[in-house]
């Protein structure tokens, strides 16, 4: 083989190999904005990866620009290392500014590559690097192959998101996330054994279930085939990034899980386009929803990308979200932007400080891509909002006023946007208005009387304020209007059993928000409490052990400023609790 920088012949070696591409998100707009900045970011970056390789027997074996690849004996070793490097650029990051921190996609190839000196080629390097585009913020994924290799090894647990197309590549490829990336600094592999398997299982039991069923040619000729390929990988795609409320299943499962659904549609292309899909239940082969799509033939491109749109709001609004997936869904004809709040609002649930300053950014990215689209305005205005609430703040007062321009923008695009008077109640509690904060949350079940999120907000600020019994009520009602209520309505419910002494009821639902979300830290910590009042102090310990595990930086101080409203006796109590099962 012939280096082409120097024209001499280089040594080369087919080995069978894992491959590990990662990638900075945003790299070139970060550079543009601060080149020194981001620099200095990406070494460190750089740094950690190497260790993580290092400590995993593997090698560096390029890194051009923001881009690294390593090379491994084994995909396990692949996986460590990606975990260990996500992990430690987690805890890097949550002590960082949002200006010096970096996120990076990752992914796995598997299989024979050539090996030089200096670089790496090859399928597997290619399908690493492509499987790496489709990631989120964080997040690791493998190939098929990859999964062949590791599906019975212990601790590790992978998510499948289907079969896709990727560019340049003629056959389709098996794509699967790694579960509970989110190792223990410690110890990741310990983080793994407790952690990936469970979630996994929960997952399974808890979300939504969905096999996909790629669309049909019924026209002859190579463009109707093709465009039923591309509805099926779009669908793949999108419901890939509805972590928190979809897990998509093979067809060749056994066993499926008990509530489990089949999504399957047709393309005819003639004198018009005509697309239909439907939805299955798979145990008893009732059709839950089904529709179909007319477009011209010339406006292909964009039809496939709106239809696959319109089918997966469809599905949320029947399986996940409740109506409050219409209002997502009507704001915008930008796919681009509706992908990217969809993306971020996965990311807002998981209630941790790294995911929502993620989740902002998304939200700042779909307002790029359409300008005029309410939702991700109003989720951006939650999320300072939370950041306040939640402790993760330095300067509160320059976040109620970052959340009251988003306020502002979204009542001159639509006044009568639900969420809109909504985040307006929660901004008026935090500014010491109670009763106005009542008021406007109200309003909002007003507008949106069969919305689950507008019950569950005015429960949080029942609860925000005091008024436990009242918060209860309007928890139980966001949870009888949704298809599949959110972890927070759940352990936010259970921390008003708390308050009212009904430890019991609490630590039930804290144990069922926990088989849905296993790294929900709130969760955790509210168990924590209400096993130490139940004289359950190594239960107690054990729940105090899991919040450390997920968020080494959780301090109670912090976490008890969400309590900054109720007396102070109440609040005191709570610490109490979480200073004797050993939190600090």
């Amino acid at each position: 083989m012939t280096d082409n920088r120097s024209g001499e012949r280089v040594p080369i070696e087919r080995r069978v190999l894992a491959v590990l591409a990662a990638d900075v998100v945003s790299f070139s707009r970060r550079m543009e904005r601060d080149e020194d900045r981001t620099y200095d970011a990406l070494v460190a970056c750089r740094g950690l990866m190497a260790s993580a390789v290092s400590e995993n027997r593997g090698r560096i074996a390029s890194s051009p620009g923001d881009f690294i690849l390593a090379s491994f004996d084994d995909a396990g070793d692949a996986v460590g290392a990606a975990r260990r490097f996500v992990t430690a650029l987690r805890h890097r990051n949550a002590a960082l500014s949002e200006r010096d921190r970096l996120a990076f996609r990752l992914g796995i190839g598997f299989g024979e590559v050539i090996e030089t000196s200096s670089d790496l080629l090859g399928t597997p390097v290619n399908i690493a690097a492509r499987v790496q585009q489709m990631a989120q913020p964080d997040q690791i994924l493998v190939a098929g192959a990859v999964y062949d290799a590791l599906q019975d090894r212990p601790g590790i647990a992978f998510r499948p998101l289907g079969i896709v197309r990727l560019k340049n590549f003629e056959e389709q490829v098996r794509v699967y996330a790694v579960v509970d990336e989110r190792m223990d600094g410690d110890d990741p592999a310990r983080g793994a054994r407790e952690g990936a398997a469970g979630a996994a299982s929960a997952d399974a039991r808890n979300r939504v279930s969905i096999q996909i069923v790629s669309f049909r040619a019924l026209s002859e000729g190579a463009d109707a085939t093709l465009f039923a390929e591309g509805m099926t990988q779009e669908l793949v795609a999108i419901l890939g990034t509805l972590s928190g409320a979809v897990v998509m299943i093979e067809g060749s499962e056994r066993e499926p899980p008990q509530e489990a659904f089949a999504l399957s549609g047709t393309v005819r292309l003639g004198s018009r386009l005509r697309v239909t899909a439907k939805l299955v239940r798979l145990q008893s082969a009732e059709t839950i929803w089904a529709d179909r799509f007319d477009y011209d033939p010339d406006d292909t491109f964009d039809a496939q990308e709106e239809i696959a749109r319109n089918v997966v709001a469809a599905l949320q609004v029947r399986l996940t979200e409740g109506e409050q997936a219409r209002l997502w869904h009507s704001g915008t004809r930008s796919v681009r932007a509706w992908e990217c709040f969809q993306r971020g609002h996965d990311l807002e649930r998981r209630s941790r400080r790294e995911c929502h300053e993620q989740a902002i950014e998304l939200y700042a990215q779909a307002l790029r891509h359409d300008p005029h689209y309410i939702a991700p305005l109003v989720a951006m205005g939650f999320c300072y909002v939370d950041q306040v609430r939640f402790g993760w703040s330095d300067d509160d007062a320059a976040l109620l006023a970052r959340a009251a321009e988003c306020e502002g923008r979204a009542a001159a695009l639509d006044p009568n946007f639900p969420d809109l008077h909504a985040l307006r109640g929660f901004i008026l509690a935090l500014q010491g208005r109670p009763g106005e904060a009542l008021d406007a949350a109200h309003v909002a079940v007003g507008l949106a009387p069969q919305n689950s999120e507008m019950a569950g907000y005015l429960g949080a600020l029942y609860r925000m304020l005091g008024r436990h019994a009242e918060a209860i009520e309007w928890y139980q009602r966001a949870m009888e209007l949704s298809p599949l209520y959110s972890v927070w309505l759940a352990t936010n419910m259970a921390n008003a059993l708390t308050l009212l002494g009904r430890n019991i009821e609490a630590a039930r639902i804290y144990e069922t928000a926990l088989r849905h979300d296993a790294n929900f830290v709130n969760a955790y910590a509210g168990l924590t409490i209400v096993r130490m009042r139940l004289g359950d102090r190594d239960g107690a310990v054990e729940a105090a052990r899991k919040v450390m595990q997920i968020d080494p930086l959780f301090r109670i101080n912090r976490w008890a400023r969400r309590h900054a409203m109720l007396d102070a006796a109440t609040q005191e109590a709570l610490k109490r609790d979480l200073l004797a099962a050993g939190l600090q």
